[in-house]
């Protein structure tokens, strides 16, 4: 067990900050243009991340001892590091460094992934109270689904420039859309760079809400459940099918470790069946309202649904090609954050109407970048994450712990239909964080400091 330590005082408000700040897109006016090795500093969230990491710095590296002293978590923190590592160095045989002498790619990518890792190894050794962590993603997806839900109604931006709202006018080419017959209509952006991203922040907020829904506190299971209402609905409006199929999967790996919890306590059976009715009363209110472009998402013939389709089979096959046009770029990839430039490369040759992108799926996007060395470290890490944080929820059974890990198995899901769990900084920051906190020993209170 560690103990309560003033000196983390300071960190653990960084490591809430930033949690609150994942679904901001903001950028600060000095950050560095697309391609700089240092783009990724450039947006909000950064300011509570670097916070954090020199603060845990100045106040002497608490709960490093403890950290050592822990063999997986430990390994997990190495796992980490030596994916940074090789990140890094595969500037060295990335595929646009070698074609147009531009290394800035691989380092904008590991770089990014360099402030991940150091925030991470903080969470892992002083991370806040879980409880504090969850009541922050709530707070966060509450003040997130109202300015949502608010564009919805709007149908178009709401004049939020001093947080950096993207302009969103349904009728303009590149706006987010579901089209049926002749009415465009627009999907919630939130503070996010596009509805999808902003539903996965959503499902975090969502998840975490369970935590309050089978609370004892009869008035912090009411706030909970009306929390979670809110958010599901503007999370339903984001029409993201990748974020639907994730929070699936996460409700299906969180009730097996919820049985361990207090939901055997009868309030909390009782919190958990009523917002499972509001929840299924809420989607068919849903369906009823909204059925007409229900219908044109799940056509995948209309020109908005064929084209989102179709982008994603063309980037796979991109990807699954570059992977294996050599026996070097299966083993050690084309260089980090170097497949959008080699899909540009690809799309010379053709007349698809494409720029060069990511690929839709995470474990595609690490294998091919990085190649079986970089996707075998990225696998182990996740998994050590979630073995340690099993371990400790098998110790306290905090529901919270549950949560952070049902939620990286949501995310884990979106990927196979996605690329920002890993491409993104903010999402980056969600899932080596989450997991960090779910394998960060509980804090006991106690006159000694814990180094």
């Amino acid at each position: 067990m560690q103990t309560l330590d003033r000196r983390r005082i300071p960190v653990q408000l960084g490591i809430l900050l930033t949690f609150f700040c994942i679904p901001f897109w903001y950028r600060m006016s000095y950050a560095a243009p697309a391609r700089h090795p240092l783009y990724a500093y450039g947006f909000l969230i950064t300011l509570p991340v670097l916070w954090t990491i020199f603060t845990w710095i100045l106040a002497g590296f608490p709960g490093a001892k403890s950290l050592v002293r822990d063999r997986l978590r430990l390994l997990w923190v190495i796992l980490l590091v030596a994916l940074f590592c090789w990140m890094y160095v595969s500037v060295n045989w990335s595929f646009i460094n070698r074609v147009r002498d531009l290394p800035e790619v691989a380092q904008s990518a590991s770089l990014q992934f360099l402030l991940v890792v150091s925030w991470a190894i903080v969470v892992v050794c002083a991370s806040p109270p879980p409880r504090a962590i969850v009541f922050v993603l709530i707070m966060s997806g509450v003040f997130h689904a109202i300015i949502g839900g608010l564009q919805v109604a709007e149908q178009g931006s709401l004049g939020l420039k001093f947080l950096h709202e993207f302009q969103l006018n349904p009728a303009v080419s590149g706006v987010s859309i579901i089209q049926s017959g002749d009415v465009r209509w627009l999907r919630p952006y939130g503070l996010q760079s596009h509805p999808n991203v902003f539903a996965g922040a959503l499902l975090m907020s969502l998840m975490a809400c369970v935590a309050g829904i089978i609370h004892p506190n009869r008035r912090i299971r009411w706030l909970s459940t009306g929390a979670f209402l809110l958010i599901l609905w503007v999370f339903l409006l984001t029409f993201s099918r990748g974020a639907w199929l994730g929070f699936i999967a996460g409700c299906v790996a969180l009730l097996p470790m919820l049985l361990r919890t207090p939901l055997k306590q009868t309030a909390a059976r009782w919190g958990l069946a009523t917002a499972i009715v509001l929840s299924i009363l809420a989607g068919g209110g849903f369906i009823t309202i909204y059925k007409d472009y229900l219908i044109s998402r799940a056509q995948v013939g209309s020109s908005t649904e064929m084209r989102s389709v179709a982008d994603r089979i063309v980037f796979t096959d991109f990807a699954l090609r570059a992977a294996s046009s050599s026996s070097q770029n299966t083993l050690i990839g084309i260089g980090a954050g170097n497949f959008p430039w080699r899909s540009s490369y690809y799309l010379v040759g053709t007349n698809y109407d494409l720029r060069g992108n990511n690929v839709h799926q995470i474990w595609l996007t690490v294998f091919v970048e990085l190649g079986a060395v970089g996707f075998l470290m990225f696998s182990l890490g996740t998994m050590l994450g979630l073995e340690g944080g099993l371990r400790q929820f098998k110790r306290d059974g905090a529901v919270e712990r549950a949560l952070f890990i049902a939620i990286i198995v949501a995310l884990g899901v979106i990927g196979l239909v996605d690329h920002y769990p890993v491409t993104m900084v903010q999402f980056q920051l969600a899932w080596w964080g989450l997991l960090g906190a779910a394998m960060c020993p509980v804090m006991q209170k106690s006159p000694q400091q814990n180094g």
